[in-house]
Order: C-alpha cells, then sequence, then structure tokens
C-alpha cells in the first residue's frame, strides 16, 4: 500500500520530467548552418497621428558589426547608432528626444530564416519603456542577408520641458540589410 502511494506521487512528477525532456529536445534547432551577413543595419520608423491632432514619431538607425563566435549559428560584436522619439501636439508644441548608443551586441540564428539580435542599451535610461524595447529583434531573413520584424516604440516616461511622455506606444516596422563594403 505505502509502495503504490508513492508511486502515485511520483507520476505526476515523472510526467512532467519527460515534458520537459521532450520541450527542450523540440526546441532549438542547432543542426543547420546559417550565416549573418556583417556588418548590417537595421533601421525602423513608427508614427502615429492621433484625432486630436498631436503626432509621435519614432526611428532608429543602428550599424552591427559582429563575428561568429564558438557556438553554432551565434555571432558577437558591437553596435553603434541613433535613437529618436518625437512628440507634438496639434500646434506643433512638444519635444524631441535623440541618443547616440554604442554597446556590445550579440545575434543567433535560431533557423535559417530568423534572427534573433540583443542590443542591451547598458542601463541608459533603464526607467525607459523606449529604451528597453531596443534591447531585442526578432528578424526573418532572406538568403541574400536581407530581413524585416516590427518593433514598438514606446513612452519615455518622462517629463521633457512641462511634457509628459507617459503614453502612445506605436506598432513599427524595421528593416536589416548588409552595409555594402564601398
Amino acid at each position: 500500500m505505502r509502495f503504490r502511494k508513492c508511486l502515485q506521487f511520483f507520476q505526476p512528477i515523472s510526467l512532467c520530467l519527460i515534458l520537459i525532456l521532450f520541450v527542450s529536445a523540440c526546441g532549438e534547432d542547432d543542426s543547420f548552418t546559417g550565416t549573418i551577413i556583417t556588418p548590417f543595419q537595421i533601421t525602423g520608423t513608427a508614427n502615429l497621428t492621433g484625432t486630436d491632432g498631436s503626432r509621435v514619431d519614432c526611428s532608429f538607425d543602428l550599424i552591427f558589426d559582429l563575428t561568429p563566435i564558438d557556438r553554432p549559428n551565434e555571432y558577437a560584436g558591437v553596435y553603434r547608432g541613433i535613437l529618436r522619439r518625437s512628440v507634438r501636439t496639434s500646434d506643433g508644441k512638444g519635444f524631441s528626444y535623440s541618443v547616440d548608443v554604442n554597446a556590445t551586441a550579440e545575434a543567433r540564428l535560431f533557423r535559417p530564416d530568423i534572427a534573433r539580435i540583443e542590443v542591451p542599451t547598458n542601463g541608459i535610461g533603464s526607467n525607459s519603456r523606449f529604451l528597453k524595447e531596443f534591447d531585442e529583434f526578432e528578424a526573418t531573413m532572406d538568403e541574400q542577408g536581407h530581413g524585416s520584424g516590427t518593433w514598438i516604440c514606446a513612452p519615455l516616461d518622462t517629463d521633457i520641458s512641462g511634457y509628459k511622455d507617459n503614453a502612445f506606444t506605436i506598432n513599427g516596422q524595421f528593416v536589416l540589410q548588409p552595409v555594402s563594403s564601398n
């Protein structure tokens, strides 16, 4: 009787363990070989015009210079560029914000057509949802090294010159393309 209760106790645990192993085995596939053409550039925009005539414009332009590392389909290196957000009322008043960024970056191909690029802002404005949205990009890639995806232009969560920026989250698009060596 005691043995049967012990089995009943461990049966859900062993089932859970088998499920975890199965999910892990079905996760990322390192068996393919892919290439990220580097250096590459990611540019993105997001725009919104409110019903009251207010306007939010966001953009970024980042250059990545990465090299393969010792793990399959992974790259590491540096990036640099500029991030921008402006908020204007219908009469044109408001603010513009831009920040130059440069730091380390990593990229990984999860499949031949999916790349994830991690670009930590290294604590610059760490309380800002705007800057946190630039920590990671996921791009659908083609064989020529071009890619695209979506990103979110979130508020700065601050008060600049009397204008509070804590609203207006906008969905945007980005493109990734190799930088020509001319």
